[in-house]
């Protein structure tokens, strides 16, 4: 079964060396733990296996436990797998091919870039706007090698995007009325939210409660503020509302909330559902209602998630 991974291509490279260009230029995606292959300032046998390469690892860092990343790169991953990498501001989608290499086979110079590990690999460019809210999360995590949690519509429409990039790399899915009507289906909710990113959620949720009655307040919309998302005062009674929203499957506790209302009005927006006895002032707005009201007001959708729509709909 073809797998989604995340990777970080962030070695210890020496000053002037970029790790990540030369993955690419070889065709490859790459680990560190070079040092195992090193002694005396010379190459060691390199291994001719993953378990050959393991037992060397283990032996080289017994004494700092398991080596997760470097388990996971030689015996998890497999040829076929799509693993999406996010360095600089760009997105790259990769194939894994078959075989491994280690050591001096990766690069003459593979200690200076820190690469001690890598696999075959094709790479394909991405623009963000293709990319879904499941990948997008995944590529945020904080591990430098990860599965990431995709549904077999993505997993189709990805793996049907690669092989057009191969082929073509300004390749893009095209909009139709047909993509709508199919997303139209309630049945179709989860899939949906798959697409959305956090901030195509956070318009929806926005421009809702802009028909309620309620405006945004522009100077609340920043990161640096993670308990809520953004600020929003109501037209007829100046009162303040705080607005929390959480994609994929973060859930949150009212508990947490009440204190805010000696400010104002409080609405919870989470993917995962929102917990805690029911509070006055604490509003939930439910995803399947939001999309139903999104889905009649379609100029609340944004461009880019018309095109993942298109995307997953694009026939192979």
């Amino acid at each position: 079964m073809t797998e989604t991974w995340k990777l970080s291509i962030k070695p210890d490279s020496k000053s002037g060396l970029d790790a990540l260009t030369l993955c690419r230029g070889k065709g490859i995606i790459g680990i560190g733990w070079h040092h195992c292959y090193r002694e005396n300032d010379g190459d060691i046998e390199m291994p001719q296996s993953a378990m050959d390469a393991w037992n060397v690892i283990e032996a080289f860092w017994e004494e700092n436990g398991r080596q997760y990343v470097p388990h996971v790169f030689l015996f998890e991953l497999s040829p076929g797998d799509f693993v999406w990498i996010h360095q600089g501001g760009d997105y790259w989608l990769c194939k894994i091919g078959e075989g491994l290499l280690f050591g001096n086979e990766i690069d003459v110079d593979y200690h200076r870039y820190d690469l001690g590990h890598a696999r075959p690999a094709q790479w394909v460019k991405v623009e963000e706007d293709l990319i879904t809210g499941s990948i997008l999360r995944g590529c945020i995590a904080p591990k430098t090698l990860q599965r990431i949690s995709v549904t077999e519509q993505e997993q189709r429409a990805y793996a049907n995007l690669f092989d057009r990039r191969l082929d073509n790399p300004a390749w893009r899915p095209v909009w139709s009325s047909e993509h709508f009507d199919f997303w139209l289906n309630p049945e179709r909710n989860a899939d949906f939210v798959s697409l959305m990113t956090p901030d195509d959620l956070e318009d929806i949720v926005c421009f809702h409660l802009q028909e309620q009655g309620w405006a945004i307040r522009k100077s609340s919309c920043y990161r640096s503020h993670p308990e809520f998302e953004f600020q929003m005062v109501h037209r007829t009674t100046g009162r303040p509302g705080f607005v929390q929203v959480k994609s994929g499957n973060s859930w949150l506790d009212r508990s947490k909330y009440v204190r805010k209302l000696q400010e104002g009005d409080v609405f919870l927006v989470a993917g995962g559902g929102v917990g805690g006895e029911a509070v006055k002032g604490i509003k939930t707005l439910e995803i399947s209602k939001l999309l139903t009201w999104a889905k009649a007001n379609p100029w609340a959708i944004g461009k880019s998630l018309y095109a993942r729509m298109a995307l997953m709909q694009c026939p192979a």
